[in-house]
C-alpha cells in the first residue's frame, strides 16, 4: 500500500503532502461502514457490555473489511499498510469511538511482535499469533506500566521456570491494560536478570484480572495479577526498553490520529447545532460569542491535523526524526481535544452535560487520551531533551 509522498514545493521551500487515492478510499469506505454499524445506539449498548465492545461486531468488520490486518505488514500476514494508513484508520475509529480491541491487538501487541524480531521467524509462536491477530482470529495486548505511565515503575518480574530455559515464571501486578481482561495473548514487558525482556503469555492460567472502572467508558482497562503463569521470551534478552519505546511511537501516532478524528466530531456536531438552536428568534450560531467558540475549537483542529499528519508522515519515512514528530503531537493534541470537547459541552448549553448526550463521551476520552502514554507536560520535556534545550 502507498504512502504520502511530496506532490509539490510550497513557497516556504518545504514539501506538500497529500494522501494517495488508496488511502482516501480506506477512509471513505471505514466512515461508511461505522455511519451504517455503528450507530449511536450501538455505541450505547456496547459499552454496557462486559468487554466493552461486540465480539461479533469484531467479527463481522474482518470478515468485511479485514480491518486488523490492513496495517501488518504482508511479511507477517497482512494487508502491507504502514504508519499512514494506521492514523487513517485510527481517525476514523476515534470519530466515531467505535469499540474493539483492534488498539490493543492491532497496535500495541502487533507492533511489539514486530519490533521483537520473533514475528519474522516462520513457525514461532510470534509468527503464529501476528497472523491470527492480522485474520481477526485472535486477541492480545501488551502489559507494561511504563508504556501507560512512562514515570512509573514496572511491577512485574520473570524467572527462570524450566531447566532449559525455554519457559519462564511471570510474576507481579499491572495497573491500566488496555483489553486486559478480555485479551487472550499476553506479551509482558518484565523485569528480568537481563534488565527486562518481553514474554509471551498464551496460556492465562496463572493470570487475574480485576476490570477498571476508569473515565474514558469506550476503552475498557484492567489490572492485572500474575502468579507464576507461563511466559516464552520474545525477541533477544534485555531488549524491553527498546520494544517499549519504539511501541510507545506508534501507540502515540494512534493515539492522536483517534483524537484528532474525536476532534473533527465536536466540531461538527457544535456547528450543525448552533444553527438549529434559537434564542431570541435567531440562531444561536449568530452569536458573536458563540461564533468564537466555533472559531475556537476550529483553530485547535487544524494545529492538531498539521501535527498528527507531520508525526503520520514521520513514522512512514522511518527516520530519526519519528519520535520528535509524535510527542510534539501528543504535546499539543493532549490539551487541544481536551478543549475542544470542554468548548463542544458549553455549546450544547444543559443537553451537552446528560449522560444521554454523546458530548460527555468525547470529554471523557480526551481527558483519558491525554494522560495515557505520558501527559502534555512529559512530552513537552522529552521535545526539549530530543532537540537538545
Amino acid at each position: 500500500m502507498s504512502t504520502i509522498t511530496p506532490t509539490a514545493v510550497a513557497p516556504d521551500g518545504g514539501a506538500e503532502f497529500i494522501f494517495s487515492p488508496e488511502q482516501e478510499e480506506l477512509r471513505a469506505t471505514l466512515r461508511r461502514y461505522l455511519e451504517q454499524h455503528f450507530s449511536r445506539d450501538e455505541l450505547r449498548r456496547v459499552i454496557d457490555l462486559p468487554a466493552r465492545y461486540d465480539p461479533a461486531a469484531w467479527t463481522a468488520v474482518t470478515a468485511e473489511l479485514g480491518l486488523p490486518g490492513i496495517a501488518v505488514p504482508e511479511s507477517l500476514g497482512g494487508g502491507g499498510g504502514g504508519a499512514i494508513e494506521l492514523a487513517v484508520i485510527a481517525e476514523e475509529l476515534g470519530r466515531a469511538l467505535y469499540c474493539s480491541p483492534w488498539f490493543g491487538s492491532c497496535v500495541l501487541a502487533a507492533t511489539a511482535m514486530a519490533v521483537s524480531g520473533d514475528a519474522a521467524a516462520e513457525g514461532s509462536r510470534a509468527a503464529d499469533l501476528t497472523g491470527a491477530l492480522a485474520a481477526g482470529e485472535t486477541t492480545a495486548t501488551v502489559v507494561s506500566d511504563e508504556l501507560i505511565d512512562p514515570e512509573s515503575r514496572s511491577q512485574v518480574v520473570a524467572s527462570a521456570d524450566s531447566g532449559d530455559g525455554s519457559s519462564f515464571a511471570i510474576d507481579g501486578t499491572a495497573r491500566f491494560v488496555v483489553n486486559g481482561a478480555t485479551a487472550e495473548h499476553l506479551i509482558v514487558l518484565a523485569d528480568d536478570e537481563q534488565g527486562g525482556s518481553a514474554y509471551l503469555v498464551d496460556d492465562r492460567s496463572g493470570v487475574g484480572a480485576v476490570p477498571l472502572t476508569t473515565l474514558d467508558l469506550t476503552r475498557p482497562m484492567a489490572e492485572l495479577r500474575f502468579g507464576s503463569a507461563i511466559g516464552y521470551r520474545l525477541g533477544e534478552p534485555g531488549t524491553a526498553t527498546a520494544i517499549r519505546d519504539q511501541v510507545a511511537v506508534t501507540a502515540g501516532l494512534v493515539c492522536v490520529a483517534e483524537s484528532l478524528g474525536g476532534m473533527q466530531f465536536c466540531v461538527d456536531q457544535a456547528a450543525a447545532y448552533v444553527k438549529t438552536r434559537f434564542q431570541f428568534g435567531r440562531p444561536i450560531g449568530s452569536f458573536q460569542a458563540v461564533k468564537h467558540k466555533i472559531a475556537n475549537m476550529l483553530v485547535h483542529l487544524e494545529i492538531c491535523r498539521t501535527a498528527v499528519q507531520h508525526a503520520a508522515w514521520a513514522c512512514a519515512s522511518g527516520g530519526q526524526d519519528a519520535a520528535l514528530a509524535v510527542h510534539l503531537a501528543e504535546a499539543q493534541v493532549g490539551d487541544s481535544y481536551l478543549a475542544v470537547t470542554a468548548e463542544n459541552i458549553q455549546t450544547h448549553g444543559g443537553i451537552g452535560f446528560t449522560y444521554d448526550h454523546d458530548a460527555h463521551l468525547y470529554y471523557r476520552r480526551a481527558k483519558s487520551a491525554q494522560l495515557m502514554f505520558g501527559s502534555p507536560s512529559y512530552h513537552r520535556d522529552r521535545v526539549a531533551d530530543l532537540v537538545g534545550i
